[in-house]
């Protein structure tokens, strides 16, 4: 009989195969050590990050001319800032769990940045998208990790955290988030646009002025023109 193919021939277990065979319970043990690291890492970090959106809200609506920040220019400029700083933190969007949240945050803050008319209002929804994201995170992470689960769940038997450095490879976010750089970041780019409203506003003016500095010309040359008018009449 001739040899079967090399690809054919039975394979001997893997190490971490009889492992589950000597203990199937390691599997299940392994499963709730990464979910419950994993929730534990996105509770604080969803905590911190929705604060320091709230906290920028906050900031928005506590400046003098806070009105100026109610359009859809300022939601499209903050927005797509909060959303590279945002997705930084989740490992980029090259990353499993990046790729998610891009799908989520981005998608909302298209909808957001057409339908709300205010800053506050614009900002909230932000904060709750975030929320939301970090929710879907901890309850579908295994369907998330597929294609990297069983690895992950390999380097959790017998109590291990080898997976701990994996799982953020993979996009998990740190549970402590650097608020001061969110924070910074958004309120930089809310100046740099207030900044560019005064210019904006002094060319409408000069726009204005110019019309102004037309009308004595109109007048007299309707002023002629009655002039005309009156003498063809006396005629």
């Amino acid at each position: 009989m001739a040899d079967e193919p090399e690809d054919d021939k039975p394979q001997p277990p893997t190490e971490a195969q009889l492992e589950q065979e000597a203990d199937p319970d390691q599997a299940v043990f392994a499963e709730q050590a990464i979910h419950s690291y994993a929730t534990w890492a996105l509770d604080q970090f969803r905590e911190s990050l929705t604060s320091t959106l709230d906290n920028f809200g906050n900031w928005v609506m506590s400046q003098g001319d806070a009105e100026m920040f109610d359009n859809g220019a300022f939601f499209e400029s903050v927005g797509q800032v909060a959303l590279g700083q945002i997705m930084e933190l989740f490992g980029g969007s090259a990353t499993p769990i990046g790729q998610a949240v891009y799908r989520m945050v981005g998608g909302s803050l298209d909808q957001a940045v057409r339908q709300e008319a205010e800053a506050s209002l614009f900002v909230a929804e932000l904060s709750r998208t975030a929320r939301d994201a970090c929710w879907y995170l901890r309850d579908n992470l295994s369907g998330i990790l597929a294609n990297q689960w069983d690895q992950l769940r390999d380097l959790a038997y017998e109590g291990s955290s080898e997976f701990i450095p994996v799982l953020h490879q993979l996009g998990l976010p740190l549970a402590e988030l650097d608020t001061a750089t969110l924070q910074s970041s958004m309120v930089g780019e809310a100046e740099r646009y207030r900044a560019s409203v005064p210019r904006e506003q002094e060319a409408a003016t000069k726009d204005v002025d110019g019309a102004k500095e037309a009308d004595p010309k109109a007048e007299e040359n309707q002023k002629t023109f009655d002039d005309e008018e009156g003498q063809k009449q006396a005629v």
